[in-house]
């Protein structure tokens, strides 16, 4: 593939299937018709439609062999990540718990629209009620044509993909590195430690920090070449992207927001009126249509549309996620501790642990370790992230110094001025959107974050060659870190998905009825199911009769009455 379209054509898919099926899911849900594998097969078609109309828009470049090829590799692509995210088991506190018992629901019938789960008899659903959904119901409908939960884990793999081929694309487009280049800032933006650890979990801020990296990247093209093609792709990411997480909508308000506003300063008034209209319809559609439940059900029912992290009887999510000394302090004294922490899951619902701070670049076998947690609390972005952000930062500031001297005797105002390019623009916003969130100091709460010594990198290296060199340095760090969580992050699920293996294969091999509880994690009963292992739940009933004890996958409990059992089981955990 040489051409920039090619990448982006062949990225993009991912998006368009996503927004098809979140749509057609609350059309079907609306009118009560249609199963979730209707939903899924029917939205697969409308997408190719969907790509159909796009590839006629720049028909003069695709010809049929390269449509088809693209259309090939995507679909080979679908398939390995799907048959990849049933391998692996969503072994998490989240995953397991609300996201897929949300699923399930789904899967099982629950309409969001005409249906407010009973909280008193339904686990989680304080959640499943409140929460936005894009995530849960985009897997429910592949779970409904795999039959096997895990399948629904592809989006996240998938588009990580989807921007590694975007950005490649919009880095060719540009024109202003070398395709190489532009291919390994395409991997390092898209393996963002957020998106990476949570790839093979239900957890959502992985697909937040994916949906806007891909939405930032149809911008810029369309700022690059003002075709209404960018800004109809651009619709549909920002159907999802509103309705991944709350936060989310914030993010993508003040996107497009700055969006508008630069358009407003630099397009036309026929090309500023075509986007307004375009972004206007789709955040609409995205609040209004496929996210009428949370935000308008949360708004009639609870007063406030991102309840129950606002408004009456709030609940607070942070003080015990939240490392203890945290008590007390504003969001920046919480990020520094953060930023310089040693990497680790300190939090005081576990342990009065508390944060140590570190010299940058040195790390020991604890923080390796803590790469393979899909939400940790301090210095989330890896143990060298903060010395990269020191690096980076050092050649951006000597940059700046360079290119404000070169300027000398124009005016203070001018000079700065001069020194300004549009990655300093974006790097600006970018910094501004991690101010506004009150709690900072949690990487998958600010993905975003990491986006910033990248943005600094660039702007030297587009601009100052004399110091370009210089940057080598941030961006070899850079992939030694990206490289590390990749591997850490895969061989830890990989031995985490083994043991629950073995269990599951000890339990299969017993005639015996086994009773279990299930604590939080009732979704667990499907690998049960799957392997054929009876059992009785153990929920407020009739005291447990087996004589031994396990724990159950991790989390559980199970009784039984085969000591042989209990021995393999302990020897295993």
């Amino acid at each position: 593939m040489k051409r920039f379209k090619d990448y982006i054509f062949l990225g993009i898919n991912s998006y368009i299937l996503y927004g098809t099926i979140l749509l057609l899911f609350s059309l079907s849900r609306i009118f009560n018709i249609l199963s979730l594998r209707d939903v899924f097969i029917i939205s697969v078609i409308c997408s190719y439609l969907v790509k159909f109309l796009l590839y006629k828009k720049e028909g003069r470049e695709f010809s049929i062999k390269a449509v088809i090829f693209i259309e090939a590799a995507y679909l080979a692509l679908f398939v390995i990540i799907v048959a990849g995210a049933s391998f692996f088991y969503d072994t998490t506190y989240d995953g397991r718990s609300y996201h897929q018992e949300g699923i399930i629901l789904l899967a099982d019938g629950y309409n969001p629209f005409y249906e407010q789960l009973n909280e008193d008899k339904v686990l989680h659903s304080l959640w499943i009620n409140h929460y936005p959904k894009a995530a849960e119901i985009v897997s429910a409908t592949l779970y409904s044509v795999t039959g096997n939960i895990e399948t629904g884990k592809a989006f996240h793999v998938l588009l990580i993909f989807s921007n590694i081929l975007m950005g490649m694309g919009l880095f060719l487009r540009w024109g202003k590195l070398s395709f190489f280049t532009g291919a390994i800032f395409s991997l390092i933006l898209a393996l963002n430690p957020v998106a990476v650890c949570q790839s093979l979990t239900y957890y959502v801020d992985g697909q937040q920090w994916s949906l806007l990296l891909a939405a930032s990247y149809l911008m810029f093209l369309y700022i690059l070449e003002k075709k209404q093609a960018w800004n109809l792709m651009l619709a549909w990411v920002i159907i999802p992207l509103v309705n991944i997480k709350f936060t989310a909508l914030i993010y993508a308000v003040m996107t497009a927001g700055i969006y508008g506003f630069f358009l407003l300063l630099t397009a036309t008034k026929k090309e500023f009126r075509k986007t307004l209209t375009i972004i206007g319809v789709s955040f609409a559609i995205a609040v209004f249509c496929v996210g009428f439940n949370p935000y308008v059900t949360n708004t009639l029912i609870k007063g406030h549309p991102f309840y129950p992290i606002y408004g009456e009887n709030k609940v607070d999510i942070i003080t015990g996620n939240a490392p203890d000394e945290f008590k007390g302090k504003n969001r920046f004294q919480k990020f520094y501790l953060s930023f310089l922490g040693r990497t680790g899951n300190v939090m005081s619902w576990w342990s009065d642990e508390k944060i140590v701070l570190k010299i940058p670049f040195t790390f020991d076998r604890d923080e390796i370790k803590a790469l393979s947690g899909c939400d940790t609390r301090v210095a989330g972005f890896g143990p060298f992230f903060s010395g990269i952000c020191l690096v980076s930062a050092f050649i951006y500031l000597l940059h700046k110094l360079g290119r404000f001297k070169k300027s000398a005797g124009t005016g203070r105002l001018r000079q700065m001025l001069n020194s300004v390019n549009l990655m300093d623009v974006i790097l600006f916003c970018v910094a501004a959107s991690v101010v506004i969130n009150p709690e900072p100091w949690w990487a998958r709460y600010v993905p975003q974050v990491w986006a910033i010594p990248v943005l600094m990198i660039l702007s030297v290296m587009i601009a100052d060659n004399k110091r370009k060199g210089l940057t080598l340095v941030p961006v070899s760090l850079f992939g030694v870190s990206v490289l590390l969580t990749v591997f850490v992050y895969i061989g830890s699920n990989m031995a985490d998905t083994s043991v629950l293996n073995h269990e599951l294969a000890l339990l299969s091999e017993r005639n015996e009825t086994i009773e279990v509880y299930f604590e939080n994690f009732r979704s667990d009963r499907l690998k049960l199911i799957k392997k054929g292992i009876a059992y009785r739940e153990v929920t407020g009933g009739p005291e447990p009769t087996g004589e031994y004890e396990n724990t159950l996958l991790g989390h559980g409990t199970l009784w039984h009455n085969d000591k042989s059992l209990h021995d393999a089981l302990n020897r295993l955990n």
